[in-house]
């Protein structure tokens, strides 16, 4: 007699299929081929896209932006200009320069563009750069190849803005007006990392011993049946019930029909995955080695 106990892990089967429209719709990204959601949210559990993703946009927000004017001979900086306190200064009420650009860095990193409201006072001088989520802005390019952005705010209110009025930050682009992310090219990538980093997880947070069987060549009482599924269930999860015996009752034995984690090179793959997200952002290795890979090592 052999009795299957699946292994906790997530896979590709046509109701995933099925939702992939709905994560798409409400999340961005959508489904790898390991059935795990890839989007500029979950991605960022990834420790190397988080390394990546912080450097970059943070080493972007260390530079300072100054407006300069030219001279017949060389150039000076314009702190008289309206623009000048409010890229150096001041971008909008409740931001600093470095949190503006480190803001807009990241939209442009995780999602392809990074948008920004120019709010005009008198004059038409600006006085403000409101950042817009990515996620609730829509791009059109009309007939003429201008751009208008559709802004959906919170109250599910939408605005119409000129392309005078948009600050547009783009990443790579395949089209020249929009830009385009990692993340939507490279999905199974991030996704292979998600699901990696989730298997090495549950093998410490509880016993996680593959699929298999246990097999006996005696019939189960149910008395025999139940016991064994409550000892199996109470020792499942949890990295306290990881060290504790499973009691097998009438000569039960366990076949594993997986791979152990040598077989499959889990650290190995692991730090692949380090590699390939940083080749992606073109980040130096060294750069979120420590923090990437100083805990599998």
């Amino acid at each position: 007699m052999k009795i299957n106990f699946r292994w906790p892990w997530r896979t590709k089967n046509a109701s995933a299929l099925m939702n992939e429209a709905v994560v798409r719709e409400f999340y961005g990204g959508g489904l790898s081929k390991v059935g795990l959601a890839v989007n500029s949210k979950t991605v960022l559990r990834v420790s190397a896209c988080y390394s990546c993703v912080r450097n970059i946009s943070e080493d972007l927000a260390k530079l300072n932006l100054h407006v300069y004017r030219r001279k017949v001979r060389g150039k000076e900086r314009a702190v008289d200009h309206s623009l000048y306190a409010v890229l150096v200064t001041k971008p909008n009420g409740w931001q600093t320069p470095f949190e503006f650009v480190q803001l807009l860095t990241a939209f442009m990193l995780l999602r392809g563009n990074g948008y920004a409201l120019i709010v005009r006072g008198f004059g038409g001088r600006v006085v403000e750069l409101l950042p817009l989520h990515p996620d609730r802005i829509e791009v059109r390019q009309g007939l003429d190849l201008s751009l208008s952005y559709t802004y959906t705010a919170s109250n599910g209110v939408r605005k119409v803005y000129q392309q005078s009025e948009i600050l547009h930050l783009r990443g790579f682009t395949l089209n020249g007006w929009l830009g385009v992310t990692p993340i939507e090219y490279a999905r199974d990538s991030f996704g292979l990392a998600q699901a990696a980093e989730e298997h090495g997880a549950r093998m410490f947070g509880g016993r996680v011993t593959g699929p298999g069987v246990l097999k006996t060549p005696n019939k189960l009482s149910d008395a025999a049946y139940e016991n064994l599924r409550n000892s199996w269930v109470d020792t499942a999860d949890g990295l306290e019930n990881a060290a504790k015996p499973l009691i097998l009752e009438e000569g039960l034995s366990w076949e594993s029909l997986g791979l152990k984690l040598s077989d499959l090179q889990f650290l190995e793959t692991r730090r692949f995955q380090v590699e390939e997200i940083a080749r992606l952002f073109r980040m130096p290795l060294h750069k979120i080695l420590a923090c990437s890979i100083a805990g599998m090592t």
